[in-house]
């Protein structure tokens, strides 16, 4: 006789009270629980990844980095990308990496999904076709380098100047 009380299914629609987690309609999705991430080498957490890790929590003497800035001794359990990968950080540099405790961590992975997804995409802008030179009496129009709110590159035609080229 199990202890422990029934709970409903892990499956968000059912209300099945089970011992197991998944009641027997949907065991099968019991293991495929996790399988839609990929392996841990295909997310990028390679041996590479495991020696650069190491090398982070030894070189922070395994403290987690902002606890102590703020005065606390925590033990780190996770190590962080400054500038995460989504906002093209270096993967395996370890100046972008620190070691948290996994509380910071988690609160820091939250501030960077947050500013992160409001930031529009950097638009990188294509190099101009050598056959097409400027001519005399021609308007060339270039980027003035402009920058918004989040310090990204502003390209487009509300953000250049106009060269009118007289030689």
């Amino acid at each position: 006789m199990p202890l422990s009380p029934p709970k409903p299914c892990r499956t968000l629609t059912c209300s099945i009270l089970t011992h197991t987690g998944y009641c027997s309609d949907h065991q099968p999705q019991r293991w495929q629980h996790g399988h839609y991430r990929g392996s841990a080498a295909s997310r990028g957490y390679d041996r590479d990844w495991q020696h650069v890790r190491l090398l982070a929590l030894q070189r922070d003497k395994y403290l987690c980095q902002h606890c102590l800035t703020e005065g606390r001794i925590t033990s780190a359990i996770d190590v962080d990308h400054i500038i995460p990968l989504s906002a093209q950080g270096n993967r395996l540099d370890l100046s972008n990496l620190q070691s948290l405790c996994r509380a910071c961590h988690r609160t820091k992975t939250s501030q960077d999904t947050k500013l992160y997804a409001q930031r529009p995409p950097v638009a990188i802008p294509t190099p101009c076709d050598p056959s097409d030179q400027p001519r005399i009496g021609d308007l060339i129009c270039f980027p003035t380098h402009a920058r918004d709110q989040h310090g990204a590159a502003c390209v487009g035609p509300q953000n250049r100047n106009v060269l009118f080229l007289m030689f």
